[in-house]
């Protein structure tokens, strides 16, 4: 095992310092609440941390981790250890998840079958664990830093049937009841496939220990112990009322049941088909759901499936891993593959992390099973599961690569699913955001993304953002006017129409866009645009107030703390100019311009002497910037 865990630290080794990818921006670096300890059990609404706040606070002892070692963590640029503790972590829990799969697998082998099984129990839970370690469908869970939501989760699950599972061969068993059912509760916390562990649980609970579900209800402790179990499922009941994935998520998220129970026919026989053969791996799959007969043959291989596990189950003695694998199988994938449509994604590899289990389990235990017939083939056994490992650790490898570079990543996805509109506009935003800029590559990126799905707003908003960075402010404008009239509520349209018409000058046009921004997604971006508008129109409070709340939300946001206290000084309000104008320097000592500000600020005070020294090093590092040295002059002369 520890070979196998091993090869899992060089399968993954790649992306360690893979840069944050899409959904990993907003609940990471776009992440307000992971700042502090104190509110990260909070996190915000509309990403993929919203409903899950054990995730969001693991998140947040990373941030603080990072915080004391120094590490840059602003939004930009990307630096080279921004991300190297969140992907430690979630490598960390991926290899806990294996070990716990060997430990529960070891303990069900040796304690609840008979015979040669029993004898090898050890090398089967090794065989399975370190197949399910290293398998590269697992690539997604553990490079894609947001999905530490389903490692945690699936950490839990195993974790309480574990516990379980030790409780029920223990004299004293109250203290393992307690781990499973504290582990219960932060899975419930961490992602919604908690929700069927107690189900998954009761069924391992019949399968392995108890004679007949009567036996199982008899007992005192048992009952109560599932008792506190349920009770612990009210938090995701409360999440799914509060409606924190009514967006993404539910029976009015954009998609029919019909279409989405159609669809994920195909994408679980799809998830199948990678275990089995594990290439064409893809980052994202759209949102696009299946339609014509694709999803046919999955719909059979799906009821072949189900009905092998019901007749697993009327012979339970003779098939109880067959019943045990079915089961597992289709109760791990309910939450996410079911009935109930997540809009945002028809598939994701992620989603058979833990599922994996009963397959590889039925692999392992049914090759044992033909190489004890045939004693011809028992030499090979060990030499083939070797060598699979160490071919699923090289394909991991070769994705974990993949993982490593943005830009790779999407090129990736757009050759794996051509159709899919949103890799290309993830394509366009990452080069955007590269030094310097590809905005006319960008530019052809999002005309295609439109042109496979004219009515994907997000890539008319980008494409207007583009637009606007290009000077060509006409098209922007009438590019936002399609967004809008694809959809009316687009926030990031509003939002960029609102910063479109505060660079034009507009500030009082560009206010009611800006408010309707903070008030959907209150983030700092948000409040400094709107606090920028404010003052631009002369509402000098309300741009305090704004650009202050950027600041709570993020003390290290140097341009709110100039814009702040550069406004501040020119209201004649230098004293309190001063102290936001000092942090904005000892946040960033080499901004020129930061340095120039606080060299105004100081004069307006009568400190002449800090305001020339502070002024002489905004002029040695102004680069030309004509703002720099007038400022500077300005301190000189006030």
């Amino acid at each position: 095992m520890i070979a196998a865990m091993l090869a899992a630290i060089i399968a993954y080794l790649p992306a360690l310092r893979a840069p944050y990818v899409f959904d990993d921006i907003s609940a990471i670096p776009g992440n307000a609440s992971i700042r502090q300890l104190s509110t990260s059990m909070s996190p915000p609404p509309n990403t993929a941390v919203s409903g899950r706040p054990a995730v969001n606070y693991t998140f947040a002892v990373n941030y603080w981790i990072n915080d004391r070692l120094g590490v840059d963590q602003r939004a930009t640029p990307n630096g080279r250890n921004k991300t190297l503790g969140f992907h430690l972590v979630n490598l960390l829990l991926h290899i806990a998840c294996g070990l716990l799969i060997f430990c529960l697998l070891r303990d069900v082998l040796r304690v609840c079958l008979d015979g040669p099984m029993a004898f090898d129990a050890d090398n089967l839970a090794v065989a399975v664990a370190a197949l399910w370690l290293l398998h590269p469908v697992q690539s997604e869970a553990v490079n894609y830093l947001v999905q530490r939501t389903e490692l945690l989760v699936s950490f839990c699950y195993l974790a309480t049937i574990y516990s379980a599972s030790r409780a029920w061969r223990a004299q004293s068993p109250w203290r393992w009841y307690t781990v499973a059912v504290v582990a219960c509760l932060l899975g419930m916390l961490s992602k919604e496939v908690m929700f069927t562990a107690p189900v998954a649980l009761a069924i391992f609970d019949r399968i392995f220990y108890s004679r007949s579900w009567a036996a199982m209800w008899h007992d005192g402790k048992r009952v109560a112990f599932y008792g506190l179990l349920a009770l612990t499922s009210v938090v995701v009941v409360a999440a799914a009322m509060a409606g924190t994935r009514a967006g993404t998520a539910g029976l009015h998220s954009g998609i029919s049941v019909p279409a989405y129970v159609y669809s994920q026919a195909w994408a679980i026989t799809h998830y199948l088909r990678l275990i089995v053969i594990p290439a064409g791996l893809t980052f994202d799959y759209g949102a696009a759901p299946v339609v014509g007969m694709r999803g046919m043959p999955g719909a059979i291989v799906l009821a072949a499936i189900a009905g092998a596990t019901v007749i697993a189950w009327t012979r339970l003695e003779k098939r109880r891993w067959v019943a045990f694998a079915g089961s597992w199988f289709f109760l791990t994938l309910a939450p996410s593959s079911s009935i109930v449509p997540i809009s945002t994604e028809i598939a994701a590899e992620r989603r058979v992390y833990l599922a994996l289990v009963s397959v590889l389990i039925m692999i392992v235990l049914g090759a044992d099973h033909l190489v004890r017939r045939h004693e011809r083939l028992r030499r090979w056994g060990l030499r083939v599961a070797v060598m699979t490992c160490m071919l699923f650790t090289a394909l991991t490898f070769l994705r974990s690569v993949t993982y490593a570079s943005s830009e790779r990543l999407w090129r990736d996805a757009m050759e794996k699913v051509p159709g899919n509109p949103r890799a290309y506009h993830s394509l366009a935003t990452e080069l955007v955001y590269e030094d310097p800029p590809r905005l006319f590559e960008a530019e052809t990126l999002l005309r295609e993304a439109i042109r496979r799905d004219s009515l994907y707003a997000p890539a008319w908003s980008s494409l207007a953002a583009v637009l606007a960075d290009l000077n060509r402010s006409g098209d922007a404008e009438a590019a936002l006017a399609r967004v809008l009239a694809i959809d009316p509520g687009n926030d990031d349209a509003t939002a960029l129409l609102g910063r479109l018409l505060l660079r034009r000058g507009n500030a009082a046009g560009a206010i009611p866009y800006l408010e309707g921004h903070a008030r959907a997604f209150p983030s700092d971006d948000a409040f400094v645009s709107l606090g920028t508008a404010y003052l631009m129109a002369g509402r000098g409070d309300d741009g305090y107030a704004a650009l202050r709340e950027a600041l709570r939300l993020n003390p290290a946001r140097v341009d709110a703390m100039r814009t702040l206290g550069g406004a501040l000084a020119e209201q004649g309000r230098a004293a309190d100019a001063v102290p936001i104008l000092e942090a904005a320097v000892r946040t960033d000592s080499l901004s020129a311009l930061s340095q120039a500000l606080l060299s105004y600020a100081l004069a307006r005070l009568g400190n002449r002497n800090e305001a020339s020294r502070h002024a002489a090093i905004a002029a040695a590092n102004a680069n030309g910037s004509a703002s720099v040295f007038i400022l500077a002059g300005r301190a000189e002369f006030a």
